[in-house]
């Protein structure tokens, strides 16, 4: 808590909470896979878990946050295009996600656990998610067409494709 006057520990407060909430719905937008109503039952319980409320309006790309709090009101635009999310960082957000709405962290505790799960190095090298696609796509062919033939294509198309996601992955880091 800051020492000052009680309104700009008021202001203070409600900015951060508007900040959290808006950086917190751009990552389930951009990149939980969820649904709308999902994205926004999880935002607002979050919310009351540390003192505000907060109303979505959520589109595919695009969400709006009307936050209230400490005796304010404030709204934020929140842009993410949905991307491959990655599973260990959902694994992560949703028992964090019941932790905050349980009103177990305040703001600030909740924003350094938020940066830690969006700047979590990738848990496997590229190489070795390259190895899971093309073992995944060649054990899934034989089930839409059991034939040497569509092991072998798929084998090497699946190599192909996991070769460019891989290395597109690793220069956009």
């Amino acid at each position: 808590m800051t020492e000052g006057p009680p309104d700009v520990v008021r202001e203070t407060g409600h900015d951060d909470l508007a900040g959290f909430l808006g950086r917190l719905t751009r990552l389930m937008l951009g990149s939980s896979g969820e649904g709308a109503e999902q994205i926004e039952g999880a935002v607002a319980a979050v919310a009351r878990g540390l003192g505000g409320t907060a109303t979505l309006a959520v589109l595919p790309d695009a969400a709006t946050v009307a936050v209230t709090s400490h005796g304010r009101s404030s709204t934020v635009v929140v842009r993410a295009f949905p991307e491959v999310f990655r599973m260990d960082r959902m694994a992560a957000l949703k028992p964090f996600l019941h932790e905050v709405a349980a009103g177990r962290l305040d703001v600030a505790q909740a924003d350094r656990r938020l940066t830690a799960i969006t700047s979590s190095p990738l848990p496997y090298p590229w190489w070795a998610k390259l190895i899971g696609i093309v073992l995944f796509s060649v054990g899934f062919a034989p089930l839409m067409q059991p034939t040497w033939y569509e092991v072998g294509s798929t084998a090497v198309l699946a190599t192909v494709a996991g070769a460019t996601f891989s290395c597109s992955r690793a220069s956009s880091r």
